[in-house]
């Protein structure tokens, strides 16, 4: 075998290790993964897992290890934080939207799509629980509103129960979150909002003496929960 003959395939194998190294490095540009050293908490790893798809059967960016669905399982967990009083965590805003399939009560709904379903706790207001005056009221509002529906789903942060905490607006721009303070059968949660304008359509409620506030002593609902 001659030295040119040896020295061309050389240069071949070079050139195709150098292109494909190349490729590699422009795929990667395509989208940046992220590990679990990105999270400071499990809510948030799991928000940004399924918001890209992640479940059982797709593995996003490697987070879940043992493949249970459940992403960055060794990072700390809000609900194991003790003494926090907020209940609530921060993540990167994101929009999406999917059908309502389910709602639990009047300010926790199911939304599903193609590969996944998400409990959605609405954001900034408060609903009376099950077994309080109005609950039944409430709940059968959110039903009538949107169930069976497709929603855009406003998602602000993640609760300690891994819930997204939402805006849940319908394809003609009605806003559930508004809907159930202009008809009475929410509270405005204060310490979870900066919006004063529900502050004000609850103070038009209660003036107006509708669905709620037609009681002497409404209770709010996280002091019946407490």
């Amino acid at each position: 075998m001659n030295i040119k003959f040896i020295s061309n395939i050389c240069f071949f194998m070079i050139v195709s290790l150098f292109c494909w190294g190349e490729g590699l490095s422009h795929a990667g540009n395509l989208r940046v993964d992220r590990n679990c050293k990105d999270f400071v908490t499990q809510e948030q790893a799991r928000a940004y897992f399924e918001h890209f798809g992640g479940s059982t059967r797709k593995n996003v960016d490697g987070l879940d290890n043992d493949r249970d669905g459940i992403p960055c399982e060794s990072n700390p967990s809000l609900s194991n934080s003790p003494g926090r009083k907020d209940s609530r965590i921060e993540v990167l805003s994101s929009q999406f939207s999917g059908e309502v399939s389910r709602v639990i009560d009047g300010d926790t709904i199911v939304v599903s799509d193609a590969s996944k379903k998400m409990t959605i706790r609405l954001s900034e207001i408060d609903c009376p629980e099950k077994d309080q005056s109005f609950g039944p009221e409430a709940t059968q509002f959110t039903s009538d509103f949107v169930l069976g529906k497709m929603v855009t789903l406003k998602v602000s942060a993640v609760d300690k129960y891994g819930r997204r905490v939402a805006k849940v607006i319908l394809s003609d721009g009605q806003d559930l979150n508004r809907a159930l303070m202009i008809a009475g059968l929410a509270w405005w949660y204060e310490r979870f909002s900066n919006d004063t304008s529900l502050g004000d359509l609850e103070a038009e409620a209660r003036r107006k003496k509708i669905g709620l506030w037609k009681e002497s002593r409404p209770i709010a609902p996280w002091v019946f929960r407490s």
